[in-house]
Formats: structure tokens, C-alpha cells, sequence
């Protein structure tokens, strides 16, 4: 991309690269600090409880209460955010985030999903979404720990904070879960459509899976017909590799190296959808990294099995680059 790119912090080179198509230069202290603070505003107004003062405000009693019928009752989204919240928790109770007590890190995990989900309603929460917070989470603990000259670790907070520290850092340990709401946005929602087109459920137009192997069927005719004739399920594979951003498929350094990969093919690609292109270009060319083995197999559930547990990789870059 260039050399004012940084090496260091991961995330704050993430932010870039997912940005770069819609914005110039890379994120600062002020912008950070922002954006940390806007983060703070939306959970204060989407997660905050019925009849408390919450964002210098008091409710209206007479309106809000557990048995007002009135349209405008805040308890009406309150309960929503609770089955929500559930929703959410189910999934996170079962991650799994290296180096980190996930019991600490639940309630930000479900804080900013929570929050997401409620601000692009037309998607929601979406079961998977919450393995790609979870690994934006690690490194971004990582940037912390490494900027940190005062070794300071990350503490779980009550959510309710409002105030930012101007003189904070870019990956300050205190604003983990900020920042982590603000690379999860950028990530789902850019460059173009961002990860959304692998969530998204709308009809029309070709789906991510059947993209991919469009393109595996102009690079390779012959393995295209061969699934096609064994009639191997591609969606069944694809949707978890293409919504977990292969996060199942390989051990998780070799996933944050191939995440940083990918992210910077999309920035140096500046097309509206660069991310989903760069994406289903990957999962076409792991199918064809294991053309030998598929090619000769004549059993569609052994293909599916072959897919659906792909083989160790010793060397990552020679998958990148095939």
C-alpha cells in the first residue's frame, strides 16, 4: 500500500486497509478518540434500561413501564435487547479466544454485538458473526499489550462508562471493547457491502457460494463439473468458510496472517466490492489446492468431508499464492 502503512498495531493497519476506499490517511489519535465516544453515545442510547437516567436523561414513568401499552415505551426495546442478548450470549458462551479468559470478555463480546445488530436492523445478529469479533478482539489485545510501555491489561468495565480519555492511545488497553466495535463495523460494513453480502439473506442475484465456484469453473472447468456431477452441497462449506473468513480452517496466527493478506488486497483493489471479490477469489483457490484429492474421488460425501475438514497447511503463503 505504501510506506507510511504501520506494521504495528494489527489493528489500527486493519482499520486502514477496511477504510482506505472510502477514507485518506491513517486513523488518529483524535479520530480514534471520536469514534470511541460515538461508540459510547449508541450503547448508552440502544442498551440502556428502562426508567434510570441514562445519558442525561430521565423517562417518563407514566409512559415507561412494564405495563404501558403506549408505542413509545422504552421496556417494548428492552425486552427485544434481552432476547437479543440471549440470542447472542448462547454463541459467545462457546468461543474459544486464545490468551484471553473469555469469561472477562463476554459481556463487551455481547455489548458490541448487541449494539451492532440493533444499528443495522436489516441484518442483525447472525450466528458466526460473533468468531470474527472474537478474533478482532485478540488482536487488538495484542496491539494493546505491545503499545502499552506501563504493561497495563485490559479490565471488563459495566458498560455504562461515557468518558474518553483525550490523551488515550491508538490501541489503548482501556478502550478494547470501543475500538473493537469500530473495527467489527468496518469489517462488516466495507469496503462496499463488506462481510454483509455473506450474511445477508436477500433474494436475487447470484449468492457468495455460487459466485465462487463461477470463478472456479473459469480457472477449472473440468474439477467445476466434476462437484457438479457428484453433486457436492458447495454451500454447505462455503457459507462457513466465506462467514468465518476461514477462521475454522486454520490455526488461528495463520488465520490473522491471512486476514492482514487479505485485508491489504482489498485496499490496494479500491473497488466498491473489493472485500467479497478478494474473499471468494481465497475459498476458490482452496478448493483448487486440493484439486488431486477431489479429482479422484467418485463419493460426494467424501468430497464433502475432504472440504469440510481441509488438510493441514505447512505453509500458508503457498495457499496465498496459488
Amino acid at each position: 500500500m505504501g510506506d507510511d502503512v504501520p506494521a504495528k498495531p494489527v489493528g489500527v493497519r486493519w482499520l486502514y486497509y477496511l477504510r482506505c476506499f472510502s477514507k485518506s490517511g491513517l486513523p488518529s489519535q483524535a479520530g480514534r478518540n471520536a469514534a470511541r465516544r460515538t461508540y459510547c453515545q449508541k450503547r448508552c442510547e440502544l442498551l440502556r434500561k428502562p426508567v434510570e437516567e441514562r445519558c442525561g436523561a430521565v423517562e417518563d414513568v407514566v409512559v415507561n413501564n412494564p405495563l404501558s401499552t403506549d408505542p413509545g415505551n422504552t421496556w417494548n426495546q428492552y425486552w427485544e435487547v434481552q432476547e437479543l442478548h440471549k440470542t447472542i450470549m448462547l454463541d459467545v458462551d462457546r468461543l474459544f479466544v486464545a490468551e484471553m479468559e473469555i469469561e472477562k470478555i463476554q459481556g463487551a463480546l455481547c455489548r458490541v454485538l448487541a449494539v451492532w445488530a440493533l444499528e443495522n436492523p436489516e441484518i442483525s445478529y447472525k450466528q458466526g458473526m460473533h468468531e470474527l469479533l472474537g478474533m478482532l478482539f485478540l488482536v487488538l489485545h495484542r496491539d494493546s499489550k505491545c503499545s502499552s510501555s506501563e504493561g497495563g491489561e485490559w479490565e471488563a468495565q459495566t458498560g455504562e462508562e461515557m468518558e474518553v480519555d483525550p490523551s488515550a492511545s491508538l490501541s489503548d488497553c482501556r478502550y478494547l471493547e470501543h475500538d473493537a466495535y469500530e473495527l467489527f463495523d468496518a469489517l462488516m460494513r466495507g469496503p462496499g457491502k463488506g462481510m454483509i453480502t455473506h450474511y445477508s439473506t436477500e433474494k436475487g442475484g447470484a449468492s457468495a457460494p455460487d459466485r465462487v465456484l463461477t470463478l472456479l469453473e473459469i480457472v477449472d472447468p473440468q474439477l467445476h463439473q466434476h462437484l457438479q456431477d457428484l453433486d457436492v452441497s458447495a454451500s454447505v462449506f462455503l457459507l462457513r468458510w466465506l462467514r468465518l473468513l476461514f477462521g475454522r480452517e486454520f490455526h488461528f496466527e495463520d488465520v490473522i496472517m491471512l486476514w492482514d493478506t487479505l485485508f491489504c488486497l482489498t485496499a490496494k483493489l479500491r473497488r466498491p466490492d473489493g472485500l467479497s471479490e478478494v474473499v471468494e477469489a481465497f475459498a476458490a483457490a482452496m478448493i483448487l489446492f486440493v484439486r488431486p484429492t477431489l479429482i479422484e474421488m467418485h463419493d460426494s460425501h467424501k468430497c464433502l468431508r475432504r472440504l469440510l475438514k481441509f488438510p493441514p497447511v505447512e505453509d500458508l503463503t503457498v495457499l496465498i499464492k496459488t
